[in-house]
């Protein structure tokens, strides 16, 4: 670059400064040289990481030649914060404001300091960006418009995007920005100082008549991550006497920054055949048709692939997404899944594949979700402080890069659904989320597995990905026609009048959308259908089918079932003879952290595909082990749910092929507990199954009515299909009572939509300037505000995080470490030793009863955990020899059950 045009930079101008050292309050960093660094930052970022496709897209909403796409993401980074060139951001340090006033500049008495210079920079770049393209506001009108969009993204840099009515109050605001002929002749100076720096000119702009939405959403998310890094104050350190070589010392210092965030280039490889990809396996017929229609591929695809447990999904996902890195396309891969645990199980499955598709790049997968820092498989590469004026923006941007969050940035992650959900919905820096996901290969599993609200929320995040070059993987057993319908739809498709039979693909790419359909090759099973009460007996059953050897499961619906029926199992396997006793293990979502990871570890060595199963044992727990764990299981029983999540339970059954089964388990056979065979009315399921809707329920038991055996994969779509229709396939004696049923249903999952799209931002292809209204900023999943402000990803009883506690023998809070004790100051920060083992203690709870939520909400957050991202939400709850009273409810900390809860109106 020419050194000229920074000597040219007139003294006034450098006499700005943007951000001040915590550790030395005289020093300062001019405003122009942090400008520079976040164009260094952008530009390094967009040349060497950013997905083919992505680029694609900015370039089409620009109206530009790919090739410039770097500088100009690079400009629009740096141009972020000119609204620091104001009267009322200069004001905000002492010293600053003196060196200003003794450059000339002059300042009122009056003016407004707590005018945000994010809002600032938003009304500054709306005037001057269409000033600068020479338009004429009654004549360019769109293009006005844009630049007017533009702006708001920018401005809102700190995650919250600038609505109208904020852009109008500070338009009559000016005074506080400064609207003397100094003030705006530094401003003009400095933009078109990085303008000219990277060689653009305006002018050359030439975006479409419609918003670009997508294209300014993954500039505001580039934006954001290049301030972010570029304000790390170790790196970039204060320089107030920068002359005008500090671009070459600002791109040095952006290439480091780069690296030590694990930013790095991700190679292109030639695209591999799946044998290679997966040695000692041959395709599967899914796996060859995935690969033949991945291969053939140009540009972003949407798939949806629905074949039988244990059909090889999860493969034919992990090589198309190798398939689809070729130029010009994607790069990079996540995976969202639906709980934190089968996102640990994914996360050992995807290493694997990335040592032999990216050997060099392994460091680059990242497990995303809220307790990522405790799993021993992740270790998260931490980067510098990041500082300004704000707060909470050190405190939020650390969050992003060192756990859940930083996974959507990494080119591999690995966490659940929710993350990426949140880059859809009105929370702080959602366009980051968004800019994270552009251009790669996204995998949503187990997509049959969510309601009606979250099925909403997915359907918007397909509609930006679409826009946003791309590719999206959904995984799935089986979905019937409506849902599948739905789905295609929101990526701007129209499902073919003719499908395939199932198993089946569905693939979408620009203009065309076909139904494939393979063989299916895997074992076809009988499984015998019992049908049992719901009083208990059920374990008893269990032992009894496993006298001979074996290992059984019992998937509970709600937490409480699942405590009650080890506690059962516990008394019968004692009073049994040793040598006939059973392994007994009880998983569910109300332990801490530690001990269900624990659990988990065991029952993966025990049930899993390469583990050493045991002479005889009963796994008991609750509906995470429905979802893509791989574990085999020779008889089931499970509490009555919807038919297809009952189906996906029975997924776990006979999985795995064994040279033989223990006498009494070698057929397989599920025991349905509160589904009985006969029935003169139709049966109560408000006990057995109330975390789900009653009709859908009903009319899966109806549809099994007189069933004894479940042949499958043969009945799988059919069954789905018929469990969900609008007429249901039943008796006709229930038809009645199903209908009404069906229209409470119906009128809560309008309800259940509507709520959902009250948290959504609008779809990209919507005329209107849509960051224009994105005003109600939700809190993600902060249980500490109402519900109608909680970004919920998924809709459900309130929670809150909990900390278990205990105290040492000077009566002092202390947490329970790697094997040692650790005391617990609250009115301190914690270190990141402190943090994983609190978070290791932690449980998610909620409560219908017991008000044990609402009681911990009106406790303060303790001083020292406000500004720790994975803790300022969190209550902590000393239990005194493993009890605990909290309001009316009283807690017990069990070594096996977990936490158990019971109230005064129980």
């Amino acid at each position: 670059m020419n050194q000229a045009t920074f000597h040219d930079l007139g003294v006034q101008a450098k006499a700005l400064w943007a951000k001040t050292s915590r550790e030395h309050s005289d020093q300062w960093h001019p405003l122009w040289c942090h400008l520079v660094d976040v164009m260094a930052v952008a530009q390094e970022l967009a040349e060497h990481t950013l997905p083919p496709s992505a680029l694609q897209v900015v370039a089409q909403g620009l109206g530009v030649e790919l090739a410039s796409v770097p500088r100009w993401l690079a400009f629009f980074a740096s141009v972020h914060d000119i609204g620091k060139a104001s009267v009322s951001f200069q004001m905000k340090w002492p010293l600053g404001e003196k060196r200003a006033r003794e450059a000339g500049f002059p300042f009122s008495n009056r003016a407004d300091t707590s005018l945000s210079h994010g809002l600032a920079s938003t009304v500054i770049l709306t005037e001057w960006l269409s000033q600068s393209a020479n338009l004429d506001h009654s004549k360019d009108r769109a293009a006005c418009q844009h630049f007017r969009t533009l702006a708001r993204v920018l401005g809102g840099h700190h995650g919250r995007l600038q609505t109208d009515r904020a852009v109008g109050d500070a338009e009559g605001k000016r005074r506080h920005l400064g609207r003397e002929a100094e003030w705006v002749a530094a401003r003009e100076q400095i933009l078109a100082l990085l303008l000219g720096v990277l060689g653009l000119d305006l002018k050359q702009l030439k975006p479409p008549a419609q918003r670009p939405h997508a294209a300014f959403a993954i500039i505001g998310g580039h934006t954001v991550i290049s301030d972010w890094l570029g304000s790390d104050e170790v790196i970039f350190a204060c320089s107030p006497d920068a002359n005008e070589t500090y671009l070459e010392v600002s791109r040095a210092r952006a290439k480091e920054v780069l690296h030590r965030a694990g930013f790095r280039p991700l190679a292109q490889r030639e695209t591999a055949g799946f044998d290679a990809l997966f040695p000692g396996f041959v395709a599967r017929p899914l796996q060859a048709k995935t690969e033949a229609l991945a291969k053939s591929a140009q540009g972003p695809v949407f798939a949806i692939v629905e074949a039988p447990m244990g059909a090889g999904k999860t493969e034919a996902a992990l090589y198309a997404a190798h398939a689809l890195a070729g130029s010009p396309g994607n790069r990079g891969l996540y995976i969202g899944l639906p709980t934190q645990a089968t996102g640990n199980q994914m996360f050992k499955r995807v290493t694997e594949f990335l040592s032999q598709t990216y050997p060099l790049d392994a460091s680059h997968l990242v497990l995303a979700h809220g307790n990522a820092m405790l799993n021993p498989d992740f270790e998260a590469v931490r980067v510098g402080k990041v500082y300004d004026e704000e707060t909470d923006a050190g405190v939020f941007a650390a969050q992003w890069f060192v756990r859940s969050r930083r996974s959507l940035l990494s080119p591999f992650g690995v966490g659940t659904v929710d993350q990426a959900l949140l880059g859809v919905m009105s929370v702080k820096h959602s366009l980051v989320r968004l800019f994270a996901l552009a251009g790669k290969v996204v995998v949503l599993d187990e997509v049959h597995a969510y309601d009606t609200y979250t099925s909403t929320l997915i359907e918007r995040l397909i509609s930006w990905l679409q826009a946003m070059g791309t590719s999206v993987l959904l995984l799935s057993a089986t979905l019937p026609a409506a849902r599948r319908r739905a789905l295609v739809k929101a990526w701007g498709q129209e499902l073919p009048i003719v499908e395939a039979p199932y198993p089946r693909i569905t693939w979408a790419t620009t203009g065309a959308v076909e139904s494939v359909g393979f063989e299916n090759d895997g074992a076809q099973l009988e499984v015998e259908l019992v049908r049992l009460a719901d009083d208990g007996t059920v374990v008893g059953e269990l032992l009894a089918r496993i006298e001979s050897g074996g290992c059984a499961v019992y998937i509970a619906n709600t937490v409480g079932r699942a405590q009650e029926a080890y506690r059962r199992a516990a008394a019968q396997n004692d009073a049994l003879p040793e040598a006939q006793r059973a392994e007994l293990l009880l998983l569910h979502s109300r332990m801490t952290l530690e001990q269900r990871d624990r659990v988990e570890a065991q029952a993966a060595k025990a049930f899993g595909k390469k583990g050493k199963r045991p002479q005889r044992a009963l796994l008991i727990g609750t509906q995470v082990l429905e979802q893509s764990l791989d574990f085999d299981f020779d008889v089931m029983a499970s509490d009555m749910a919807p038919l297809d999540l009952v189906l996906q339970r029975v997924g776990r059954l006979h999985r795995h092929e064994r040279p033989i089964r223990p006498e009494g388990v070698r057929q397989p056979r599920l025991l349905l507990v509160g589904a009985p065979a006969q029935a003169v009315v139709l049966p109560d399921f408000n006990e057995v199954a109330i975390v789900y809707e009653t009709s859908v329920v009903a009319r899966s038991w109806a549809r099994l009515e007189g069933k004894t055996a479940l042949n499958l994969p043969e009945e799988l779509e059919a069954l789905v299909e018929d469990a969900y229709t609008l007429e249901p396939v039943c008796a006709a004696r229930w038809l009645a009572e199903l209908k009404q049923l069906d229209e409470k249903t119906q009128q809560k999952a309008q309800e259940d939509e509507l709520n959902a799209k009250g948290r959504l931002l609008k779809t990209p292809d919507k005329p209107d300037d849509i960051f224009g209204e994105f005003e109600v900023m939700l809190e993600e999943e902060d249980e500490s505000v109402h519900k109608s402000l909680r970004a919920m990803t998924r809709l459900g009883e309130r929670t809150i995080r909990l900390i278990c506690l205990t105290r040492d023998a000077e009566g002092q809070p202390v947490v329970r470490g790697k094997g040692v004790d650790i005391r617990v100051d609250l009115d301190k920060a914690p270190s990141p030793q402190l943090q994983a083992a609190l978070l290791g203690q932690s449980i998610r709870v909620a409560s219908r009863k017991a008000g044990l939520v609402f009681s911990l909400l009106e406790q303060p957050s303790p001083p020292g955990w406000e500004k720790c991202g994975a803790l300022r939400d969190a209550r902590p709850v000393v239990f005194d020899g493993g009890k605990a009273v909290v309001g009316d409810a009283r807690l017990e900390l069990h070594p096996i059950l977990g936490l158990l809860i019971q109230s005064d109106d129980e």
